[in-house]
């Protein structure tokens, strides 16, 4: 065999054992200590990272997220007064959860303006509404506003009861001292006391368009009781000029618990 042919042999010998040292390191490192967020099942997992010592519920791992139904709306006045209201829904049968969400606010140009965060809850297969009038930006500035829940924290439906809340009665929209003004009452129709029962109505123009939304919160409403409410709009003159008293539409969202 020629020396050249020999020296060529012998470098292919050496860089495969090379590779064999280098894939047997990587597939020590890659494999690593079994773990709770290793997306195996091993240990003694029940499911895929959850059950046995990691001690996350396999049920819970495995919920469908809280969901933003369609687009945030924007209610605006030409004095720049505006409110956002969004509706998301729990997709989840047997699950009661409590999170944080975020409107984040943009301009025209899709620069983000700025962010309005809370924490809100929702019962098991529970559609509600989450509103706000805390933008600093006014209605000029606005050209879109998107909706994001994060961090759900579940809770058996079992363990958080949803209240029976209704309206009993018919509720009336006038002009009360130069103000827009909406009243009725709320009845708890079932023994399971509601806590910060949010009451938002919407005012409709004379086309059926909806053209603002205000909000009023009932603090406690004890099981089978009944509380009145008053919703204020701003005073406005497009407001007053446009808006079908006979059209609003309420709607209630199921009390709070907090374990946030």
């Amino acid at each position: 065999m020629n020396r050249p042919l020999k020296k060529f042999l012998y470098g292919v010998f050496y860089l495969a054992l090379f590779a064999l040292i280098i894939f047997g390191v990587y597939r020590g490192f890659s494999k690593g200590t079994p773990n709770c967020f290793d997306q195996k099942r091993n240990q003694d997992e029940i499911g895929v990272d959850c059950g046995g010592s990691c001690g996350i519920n396999c049920e819970i791992l495995n919920l469908e997220p809280i969901q933003a139904i369609g687009l945030v709306k924007i209610f605006g006045l030409d004095s720049g007064q505006v409110a956002f209201l969004a509706e998301i829904k729990n997709p989840n049968s047997g699950y009661a959860a409590e999170f944080l969400y975020n409107f984040f606010v943009y301009d025209r140009s899709g620069n983000l303006l700025e962010t309005i965060s809370g924490s809100e809850s929702v019962h098991a297969s529970e559609r509600k509404f989450i509103y706000t009038a805390n933008a600093s930006q006014p209605f000029q500035n606005i050209g879109k506003v998107d909706l994001r829940v994060s961090e759900p924290r579940w809770v058996s439906a079992k363990d958080y009861l949803k209240p029976d809340l209704a309206l009993p009665q018919n509720f009336l929209t006038e002009i009360d001292n130069g103000k827009i003004k909406v009243s009725g009452s709320v009845r708890n129709q079932g023994p399971v006391k509601a806590r910060s029962v949010k009451i938002i109505a919407v005012i409709f123009d004379k086309f059926g368009l909806d053209i603002f939304a205000s909000q009023t919160v009932i603090s406690t409403l004890d099981g089978f009781d009944e509380k009145s409410f008053l919703i204020y709009f701003p005073p406005n003159r497009f407001l007053f000029e446009n808006f079908d008293p006979q059209a609003t539409k309420i709607f209630i969202n199921a009390g709070d618990f907090k374990f946030f």
